[in-house]
This record gives C-alpha cells, structure tokens and sequence, in this order.
C-alpha cells in the first residue's frame, strides 16, 4: 500500500495509509496476494497527482496466473482514481459458449446426456474474464435452459446443468435452433469481443434442413464457431443408414475436420469430452518445456514514469525477462512489437535476461520532442540504458545506448565493467551545466566489487551525450558504502544555494551530493604593435639589438549558473608561451594582464607566430567549476611585417642565372693529345657539349637575386630530362646589402623544389647543383630547366625561367685485339676439324655493333696457318659519339697448326737391329774377359 506523510517537523504526525488496495480491474478473477503495490511511484508535478504500481498484480487464465502488474492513478487529493493495465490481455479462454441440445423423444437415455453436458462444464474454466455459457434445448420447439450472464462460477453451472429436464418432441428442428441460440442466446448475457462458440448435439436429422444452409451462413457472419456432435444411437438401435445425418452434421460444423464429432450412442458421449475441451480451446501459460512468453509475466509497471501523452512503464519480465516498455494513454495502450527491441537486444542473448524498463524516465529533444530512456542492467551481464521514441500507433525506434566505464585489455579490445547493473537506478536532472538541457544520472550499484558508483550524462540538442561527464564511485566518497547507485533522485535544493542537489542510495544509507556552479572564462588578446617589424630593432636583450611588443590577456567570468559572489573566483594563467616573457603588470583591474615580450631568431617570416593563453581555478576542489564545454585555452596569431610598401602584397623582382659544367668543344680540346681527334679536327655546332668518358655528374652553378621588394614562400622548381637524376643541392654563399643579420632558410622537398621563407630586398643566394647521368636512360642531349616563383607579384617574370639545353657528344673506348690460337696436343691426328666463328654484328635490342664486309675460306694443306681478320668501327655522322681516330683499324690473328703423319722405312729398322746385335756381343765379350 501507499502511506500520505506531512512533511512538518511536529512530533505527533503520523503517516495515514490509502488503502490503494481496492484496485482493480472489472471482469477479471484476479489475486491481490503480494502484488507489491507502492513498489513504484511516479508524480505529476502539473497536478500533484501521483501513480502507484503493483508489478506482481495476477490475474487467472485457465488454470494459469498472468503476473502482469497494474498501476493506480491517484489524485492531489490523494483519492484513488482509476486503475491501469497496460500488459493486461484477454485470456485464452475468454469466450462465449452456447451448448445447443436435442431433447427429442429419439434422444435415450437422458441421464447420459446429462452426465455429458456436466463433464463438459467442468473442463471449462468459468469466471469473469473467462468462459461464460449458455444452454439451449430444442425439440419441436426451443427453450433456454439458462443464459450467458446467469452464473459466474463452474460450480453454478454445473448445478444448473442437473436440473435441466428432458423437453421432448416428435420433431428435431435443428435449424431453428441454431437460429433462437445466434439471435437470443449470444444477445442476452453475451460479450462483444468474446469469442462466440456454438455446440450442437443432436441424434437424427432436422425436420427443416431447407433452413440449414442459411441459418449456417448467418452463424458464420456473426464469427460464431459452430461444433457438430452426432450422436447415432437411435440410428443403431433400429439399423438405419446415417449417412445422410452425418453429412448435415459436417454441414453444421465450421471446419468439418477438426468442429465434428460422432458417438455410437448416448452412453459414448462421455469418450468425447477431453477431445473437445482441446478443440474448443488451449491452455497457455509456462509449461514443462518452459515454453516462451510474450506478456503474459512482464510485470509491467517495475518502473513507471508519468510523460507528457500517458504514463510510460517498464515491464521486465515481458519476452522471456529480456523486457520491454509499454505505454498507457488517453486513447489506450501503446505496446511495440518484439521486433523493435531485436537490434540492441539480438536473439542470441535471449537466455540472458537484459531486464529491460528496469527503470524509465524521459528528456526533452529539440528535434525528436519528448525522448524515453529505459534501463537494462542484467544486458549481456554489464547493462546498459537505451534511448528511444515512441508513437501512440506503437512505433518504438531505439536510437543509440549508453554505457558505464570501459576497460581497456591487451590488442585494443574494450569490454564493459562485469556485473555491474549499469541502468539498475535511473534519473532525469534539471539542466546543471548552463546549457538548457536536462542531464541524466545512472546507476551502476555492483559495480567496483559490489560498492557501487554512478554516472552522468549531460544533455544536448536533440538527446543525451554518449559519452558519460563524470563518474563518481563509492570509494570516492566513504570507503564503507556498499550498492552505492541502488537509488537516484534530483529535483530539489537542499542547501539553498539555488542548484539542485542530488540523492543517491546505498545499502543502509543516503548520500546528498551538492552541485557546484558553473561559470565561463572568456579571453581575449591585444598585441601592440600589431605586427612583429624584425627591421625595427628598437630593445636591447642579452647585448643584441631585438624587437619588442606589448600583449595584453582580458579576463571575463561569466556564471552559467546561479553563484553567489562571481567576483571570489579565482583564476590562473598558464606562463608557458611560445614568446620569453620579460615581466607582468597588473593594468587596472585583476581580469587584465599585459606581458611585454620580445622575438627570437625566427628562420620562418611567412607564417605567424602563435601566443597561447591557458586559464584555470586556482582552486578545483571548492566553490564554482569551468563549463566543460568552454575553452580554457586561446590561441592568438600575431603575423610578420612584411617590409614592403603594401601590407598585403609585395612586388620583388627575382633573377636567376644559372650555368654548367659540360665543355664546349673548345675546352675540350685545348688538350695537346685530343687536337687530332675527329671533333677537335671537323667542326661541329658550335651549342655541342662533350662529355668525357671518365664523367658521371653534371654541375650547375646558380645564383638567385632580388632586384625588388622582399618575397616571401620563394620556390625554386627544377626539372631536368631523363637522362640525369637529381643528386644534391648546396647553398654556398648568402649577401645580405641592407640586413646583414637576418637569416635566409631554405629547406629542399624530394628532388625537385626549394624553398626560401624570407628573400630580402637585394639578396644574392649562391648554390650548387648535382646531377648524375643514368645508367639506365641515354639520350643525345641534356636539359636543366629552374624556375623560381614567390606569394608576391613579381616584377618581371621573364627573368624567372632558366632553361640549360646542350646537344652531347659522347666519348668512347670501344676496340680490342683478340688473338685466339688452336693447337693439337693430343698424340693422334685430327682429322676433319670443323671451326666455327660466331661475330654478333647486333645487340639485344637490334643496335648494330659492326659490319662484316668480307669473308673468304680455301682448301689448303698447312702444317701452320695464321688466319688474319681485319676489323674497321665507322660512326655515323648523327651519333652522338666520337672516336680518338677516324675509322680506327684492328687485324685479329687466327693460328692454326696441323701434326704431320710420320713413317719409318725399312731399312732403317733392319739396319738398327743389325747394329744393336753387333754391340750386344761386343759387351758379352769383354765382360768375358774380365
């Protein structure tokens, strides 16, 4: 229940109870039995009044209990209203039930009807919300047995059921029976969106089956379903065909599959009764497979939160505990399908239980109107609050989520604080920053090992901030406090400073956080002169002659909230410039600063230099804060002096000359040894370059000079045919006439540009270039183009553009002597020696190499032969080339010996033995001797 407390401090009030209990819903068995009304409420600060909800409220469905809740609306007054249900649904078994029987004389014996028409009853649940039902008997005539609204429980039925007699007749009219019970029966006692049910049991025929077929049609325009039982005992009993009973009874039923029935005799009625409790209707509720819900035990009304439209609730237990919010309007109940909560809630994490509209509230969107915020604490185990809309037509769009502290782990995955219940406790505050939109507070009571922290999120346009401002934990206030979060509310100033104040729960205790006002800083920053002049030299620091200015920092505080002494704030500047800071004075007021400062060597005039102001509290733990959405810090340009007549545009007068270091072809040839060489002896175009066949780098020697006004970003572009590949470039000498000490800097980008920040009026800058010829790209000639470009308007751009252009001559080495000599060694004779003699007259590419201008072979018998070739390099009058001598003659020796075949003649063999005998006995004989 609901208690009314006075909030004067007398000693003797006491808190008087409502007595809410009366609640209810018409129509409805319900149970009240720990419904947990006052588990929520919710004012309406337009009227005062209130709304208090019992989430736990049941209500009966067959032989299940629906926990869908209820809420109370509750008058400034503090009288009970009306009550509101927006889970609530119709049962299953709401439906209204005519039973048509045949109390024909053919119908024996009645007490088996009877027993069935009671068995029946009793399968149906009967009660408010539920089954109600009606008996009509007809033989020849039709009578009510009793109707619709006549009893309210089964109990009464039944009772009624046992004194119904048997009404007799020798005639069935079953059609007009079934016409009395659709135009009476259904209209005294019945429901208009009651499903409307007829039961027909008769044993024969009709006597006016002409009327079947249209009493049927009208049954079905009225959604009346009609169920046909064929009781064929009195077709059996005397042996008669039933085909033709059985086939009206088909006709009768709705569907004639599943709506007929057909027993042998009266005593087998009672076979039937299950069967047709199932067809009639199905109980649904939990069963052993734990069959799914929808909102059958959402427990609306967990959370509830009064909008400008209704009163929006949370149900938790909807959709199997993953949640949902509903809605109760002047117009009726808002409830959004399934499906708008698949893609923050996917299927896959059903099992979880995400509890969403643990805790409902709203914000005010410039662009969307009013935006509804749900929580989730249990989603995925971490929890989560979600933004969404809602329409009265039941259109739920969710449009983004929030979420507590991340934690950032190895391989920049990021995971949620575990078991935090972020979304557990939930509240919407008046605006804190000074912006104009409201700001919500979270709830996360298990985080941090159970003691619990909160979360706020400031507002903006059109929604709340994803990203949380400020996070305050249970350790930060009392290390003690356990379920820090559990509970959330901001509406009031406790402390009377005008601000309002916040009040979070924890286990066993309340904490009263005060807020702080919030203020801005405004800077803004003067420099006199307005411009850095480096040719006036008008202080003296460090014994150098310097440039010295004036800045001054104004200060403005501007409260975005109430505070009460704008002028106690204290605030601090951070010293650390880009400028030496050489002293400050305080001018006129404590919100002004001026700092004199003087430049260092710069090497860069073109771009500003940047002076930087950071301000701050000096004390942050007391009195008001900065407004986290205003800069604490300016940045100020304070530009160069460009020195020339028009602040903004100069006009300097580049001039570039430049040269190379090829050799004419007089240079080349004041040498003694090369005055005979073809180019020094025919002469050429006088623009030719030779090039040595020891060079592999081309020099430039360039100067750049300003003949006008300074030129700042001055760009040197070069550019140079293929043939060369761009090495270094060095700045040899700097003239300054005028400002002997300022600095030039340049900086070389890739190979192809240079650039100066500062040219001075009348500056000579001397450098080199280097170039070296590729291996890889020959070419007949050599081109070296600089151009050179300033941000001014130049004087005269013809004297811009150098363009080196030299045709080449190459010098080459190119003849050898070969001498290639073949000799047999071997000791047996060659006989039919082929040679052969590859001369490649092309390259690879098809370039020719030489050209054989005679070849000539004779048979001849030698024992040596020395084969001369004789080899001539011609030029062609258009290559780039040149030779030491004109058509430059080698001879390349070939010798060939060939072994003669030797024999020895007879004689000579005999004559050798004879002798070698002779000395032979001539040795036997003196050594005989001896």
């Amino acid at each position: 229940d609901v208690y009314r407390c006075p909030l004067d401090r007398k000693p003797a009030t006491n808190c008087t109870r409502l007595h809410l209990e009366k609640v209810s819903l018409n129509n409805v068995f319900e149970r009240k039995e720990k419904m947990r009304l006052g588990m929520t409420l919710a004012s309406n600060p337009k009227d005062n009044s209130f709304v208090a909800c019992g989430p736990l409220w049941s209500y009966e469905c067959g032989s299940s209990y629906y926990s869908t809740g209820i809420c109370s609306r509750v008058n400034s007054s503090f009288d009970f209203t009306h009550s509101i249900a927006p889970a609530f649904q119709r049962c299953e078994t709401y439906m209204d039930i005519v039973i048509v029987l045949d109390g024909s004389n053919s119908i024996y014996p009645w007490y088996e009807v009877q027993d069935f028409l009671i068995n029946v009853l009793q399968k149906f649940y009967v009660g408010p919300g539920q089954i109600q039902v009606g008996v009509v008997q007809y033989g020849e005539r039709v009578v009510n047995e009793f109707r619709l609204d006549d009893f309210r429980t089964v109990e009464e039925v039944v009772a009624a059921a046992k004194n119904i007699d048997q009404r007799g007749g020798e005639e069935t009219r079953t059609a007009l029976a079934i016409s009395v019970a659709r135009t009476q029966a259904f209209k005294h006692g019945g429901r208009p969106d009651a499903k409307k049910v007829m039961i027909v049991i008769t044993d024969g025929e009709s006597h006016d089956s002409p009327n079947l077929r249209k009493v049927v049609e009208e049954s079905e325009k009225d959604n009346i379903t009609l169920y046909g039982i064929a009781v064929l005992g009195y077709y059996n009993r005397r042996g008669i065909n039933p085909e033709a009973f059985l086939r009206e009874i088909k006709f009768i039923a709705t569907d004639p599959e599943e709506h007929f029935f057909s027993v042998t005799d009266e005593s087998a009625l009672k076979d039937i009764v299950d069967a047709l409790g199932e067809k009639i209707f199905s109980l649904e509720g939990t069963n052993q497979n734990g069959t799914a819900f929808g909102l059958q035990m959402s427990q609306a009304g967990f959370s509830s939160h009064i909008v400008e439209d209704g009163i929006l609730v949370g149900a938790v237990g909807a959709y199997d505990w993953n949640g949902a919010v509903l809605k109760e309007t002047r117009q009726g109940k808002v409830i959004p399908p399934k499906s708008s909560y698949m893609k923050e809630f996917p299927e896959e994490l059903k099992n979880h239980g995400a509890y969403l509209g643990y805790m409902v509230s709203s914000v005010i969107s410039a662009q969307h109107g009013q935006l509804y915020v749900a929580g989730a604490p249990r989603f995925n185990h971490t929890g989560k609050v979600v933004i969404f809309t809602l329409t009265n037509s039941g259109n739920l769009t969710i449009l983004y989520s929030l979420y507590g502290q991340q934690v950032k782990y190895s391989f920049h995955i990021t995971f949620n604080t575990h078991d935090s219940r972020f979304g557990a406790a939930m509240s919407t505050l008046p605006d804190l920053n000074g912006d104009g939109f409201s700001e919500l507070v979270v709830g996360a009571p298990l985080e941090d090992n159970h003691k619990g922290a909160i979360y706020l999120f400031y507002g903006q346009q059109n929604s709340i901030q994803p990203k949380f401002k400020q996070r305050i934990a249970a350790g930060d206030i009392f290390p003690g406090l356990r379920y820090f979060g559990r509970s959330v509310h901001g509406m009031m100033d406790v402390n009377g400073d005008e601000l309002i104040d916040l009040s979070v729960g924890a286990l066993g205790a309340a904490v009263l956080l005060w807020s702080r006002s919030v203020v801005r800083v405004g800077i803004s920053i003067h420099f006199e002169p307005s411009k850095i002049n480096v040719f006036n030299k008008d202080c003296i620091r460090g014994g150098r002659e310097v440039s010295c200015m004036l800045a001054t920092v104004c200060l403005n505080i501007t409260p975005r909230t109430p505070i009460t002494d704008p002028k106690t704030v204290g605030i601090w500047l951070d010293d650390k410039f880009i400028f030496i800071l050489e002293n400050k004075n305080h001018l006129c007021s404590a919100e002004m600063v001026s700092y004199c400062l003087f430049t260092q060597e710069v090497t860069d005039y073109t771009h500003p230099l940047i002076f930087s102001v950071n301000v701050g509290l000096q004390n942050a733990d007391e009195g008001p804060v900065l407004d986290d959405g205003w800069p604490t810090s300016l940045q100020s340009e304070l530009p160069f002096w460009n020195g020339c007549d028009n602040d903004d545009q100069c006009v300097p007068n580049l001039v570039l000359q430049s040269s190379s270091d090829l050799l004419d072809r007089r240079q080349f040839c004041g040498r003694r040894e090369r005055s005979t060489w073809p180019p020094c002896v025919h002469q050429r175009t006088s623009g030719e370059r030779l090039v040595e066949a020891s060079r592999r780098k081309v020099l430039v020697e360039a100067r750049l000079e300003n003949r006008g006004e300074n030129a700042y970003g001055t760009i040197l572009h070069i550019t140079h045919s293929a043939n060369l590949q761009f090495s270094s470039l060095v700045l040899k000498v700097c003239f300054l006439e005028k400002h002997p000490d300022l600095i030039v800097f340049c900086v070389s980008f890739g190979f192809s540009v240079v650039l100066c920040s500062h040219f001075v009026s009348f500056i000579q800058v001397y450098f080199r270039l280097e170039f070296e010829f590729s291996r890889s790209v020959f070419l007949n000639y050599v081109q070296i183009t600089l151009r050179v470009s300033s941000e001014g308007e130049e004087m005269s751009p013809e004297d811009n553009i150098n363009d080196i252009y030299h045709n080449l001559k190459y010098e080459m080495f190119l003849l050898k002597l070969f001498v290639l000599q073949i000799q047999n060694l071997g000791m047996f004779p060659v006989s039919e020696l082929l040679f052969t003699l590859n001369v490649f007259a092309v390259t690879r590419n098809a370039n020719a190499l030489l050209r054989l201008s005679d070849l000539d072979i004779t048979q001849v018998k030698f024992k040596r032969l020395d084969l001369v070739m004789t080899a001539v390099v011609e030029l062609s009058p258009s290559s780039p080339m040149f030779l030491h001598e004109e058509r430059p003659m080698r001879h390349i020796i070939l010798e060939i010996r060939k072994e003669e075949e030797y024999r020895i003649p007879i004689w000579v063999i005999v004559g050798s033995t004879l002798g070698g005998l002779q000395l032979l006995a001539l040795l036997v004989l003196a050594l005989w001797k001896v």
